[in-house]
């Protein structure tokens, strides 16, 4: 959606407040518990929206194999479809869609498509090619379909009219409309904001009077929940908080209609209309409770004064994606130049570093999303220090907001290790001003912690990488933590306890498969043992991907190789 806009009909109706809009009716609070997101909604999406077209986002994709960098899902923007919202595909511009969804889907990729709940008129369709074989809006109000008797509004691709949630026959055949896509096997929507056009002033449905949020409420839970019954492991990606341009500082999905979130469309800049932009959203979003969020990289449209041929700021884009890879929800694209390796190799090679790290964590954002939808914790949260959040009890990030190399950290009570050099170790609270050249990025591991991970081993046999699981460690602190599998929510309970010089692992609950640790220690060990046995030193690198177990020291952790089991104490004495 082209920054939001409710525009002049929101700023007529709402009575302004010292930092924003207020909407004119109560919005109750959200008591909602946010879905469980699928662990494939927690890779890198990855989108364009200069051409859209088969053939630009089929040569986005080959890019991203071509040089190595993980992608979970291909974004199709408007305009994809011959009629705003009648869900069938211009040809033209996708000439073989089934073909396009096959082939992705062979590859192991999710596809997504954007919609939103507008139905216009025939002749004010914006950039949709036309349909000669259909007339949805007229049909709609001839039926009732429409809320206010289908009276046309305007929003940012022309004029039409909202389907009506209450009327059971419209909801019907609305969802027919919408078949026609995900009959297709596309995996999820991006539900942009058209439901904020909705009358603030009220307006008329089957059931009744009804305001801009009540019907808002509607469209996000029905498009989600449709989608889910079609797909069970479908996602929408949805607004959680978006203040761009009028100032409104509200929510915008439910939660419980939210398994992916972003907070709407910032400029490429550093200032208050981009990533500034981007990074109070973001922290309205986390003391909503939102536990998936994000933003799209280097942000979704131009700055008038940027004139560079790529019109990007190349260190924004280096920040912003650093950023987003600590973030549940990673997305690169929109508009002029989002693809890493049109800017530079320094560029490609950070870019692709962060979001291999950001594939690698999927069991630890599905895990903590887990937890979110149990209600048992926040997993994203603001911190003290300026634009500082945590992830879980875990992480500890600082995003750079500024076009600088050096940041300010506020560090909270306990040990902290820096995650790139784990090595480097700070006792909270304290303050620390740290330098980070453009290959690093502040982010801080609290001792005691235990991060599950599907890391990437090149040179590992692929079935067993594939079955194993690592688990970061941090040993100081008494930590303890469960990782949820999907799709059934197995748990497998790890607890660490003790000192560097003399700690224990323990594993219970989990599947029979291979597990890694990786635990930060400053020298190597005396000794490793699992389950009572002592396992074996490994001389290098190259040995140590081919044991099937054992352990080796370098460049400041220790990496065990645990057979298959699905259970083990672990104890290492330095």
């Amino acid at each position: 959606m082209k920054a939001i806009a409710i525009c002049l009909l929101l700023c007529l109706a709402c009575t302004a407040a010292w930092g924003g809009f207020k909407l004119p009716f109560e919005v109750p609070p959200d008591t909602s518990r946010p879905p469980i997101t699928p662990s494939w909604g927690f890779g890198l999406w990855v989108w364009e929206d200069d051409l859209n077209t088969a053939a630009a986002v089929q040569d986005l994709v080959e890019g991203y194999a071509r040089h190595n960098i993980p992608i979970s899902a291909v974004m199709i923007d408007s305009p994809w479809s011959t009629l705003y919202n009648n869900f069938r595909w211009d040809t033209r511009r996708y000439p073989e869609p089934q073909k396009l969804i096959d082939g992705w889907h062979a590859r192991g990729l999710k596809v997504v498509l954007w919609m939103t709940n507008m139905v216009n008129s025939k002749d004010q369709q914006a950039d949709a090619c036309g349909d000669p074989t259909e007339d949805i809006y007229t049909f709609a109000k001839e039926k009732g379909y429409l809320c206010n008797n289908g009276k046309l509004t305007e929003w940012w691709k022309g004029a039409g009219g909202f389907p009506d949630y209450t009327n059971p026959e419209a909801v019907s055949w609305w969802h027919s409309l919408m078949d026609r896509a995900l009959d297709m096997g596309i995996d999820g929507w991006k539900v942009d904001g058209s439901s904020a056009h909705f009358p603030l002033t009220g307006g008329t449905c089957m059931a009744g009077p009804i305001n801009m949020m009540q019907y808002s409420d509607m469209y996000y839970r029905d498009t989600y929940q449709h989608l889910v019954y079609k797909r069970k492991h479908g996602v929408t990606m949805v607004r959680s908080v978006d203040t761009a341009d009028i100032g409104y500082e509200g929510r915008h999905s439910p939660r419980d209609a939210a398994p992916v979130t972003w907070v709407g469309d910032n400029r490429h800049t550093w200032d208050e209309r981009g990533i500034l932009e981007a990074l109070d959203c973001t922290f309205r979003a986390m003391d909503m409770g939102y536990p998936v969020i994000g933003s799209d990289t280097a942000g979704y449209q131009s700055d008038p004064a940027n004139k560079t041929a790529l019109g990007v700021p190349r260190t924004l884009f280096v920040r912003w994606a650093q950023w987003n890879a600590f973030m549940p929800f990673f997305i690169n694209g929109g508009h002029n130049e989002h693809r890493p390796w049109m800017f530079d190799q320094e560029v490609l090679d950070i870019f692709r570093d962060y979001a291999w790290t950001h594939e690698q964590l999927k069991p630890y954002w599905y895990s903590g999303v887990v937890q979110a939808h149990n209600g048992t914790a926040q997993f994203l949260a603001r911190a003290e220090g300026k634009w500082e959040y945590t992830i879980g009890k875990e992480f500890l990030v600082a995003p750079i907001y500024e076009d600088s190399t050096r940041r300010q950290v506020v560090l909270p009570e306990g040990r902290w290790h820096y995650y790139c050099d784990p090595a480097q170790t700070w006792t909270g609270p304290t303050t620390i001003t740290l330098d980070v050249p453009l290959n690093r990025f502040p982010v801080f591991v609290r001792e005691g912690a235990i991060i599950p991970m599907r890391q990437v081993f090149p040179g590992v046999d692929a079935a067993w990488a594939a079955g194993a699981l690592t688990l970061d460690l941090y040993p100081g602190a008494d930590g303890q933590y469960t990782v949820y599998e999907e799709p059934t929510l197995a748990e497998t309970r790890v607890t660490l306890t003790g000192s560097e010089a003399d700690c224990t692992v323990t594993i219970t609950g989990g599947p029979q498969r291979p597990y890694v640790l990786r635990v930060a220690a400053s020298k190597a060990p005396r000794s490793v043992s699992a389950g009572g046995k002592s396992l074996a030193q490994i001389p290098n690198q190259k040995a140590w991907l081919k044991a099937r177990t054992g352990w080796r020291y370098a460049d400041g952790r220790l990496w065990i190789k645990l057979p298959t089991l699905a259970k083990t104490t672990v104890r290492i004495k330095g």
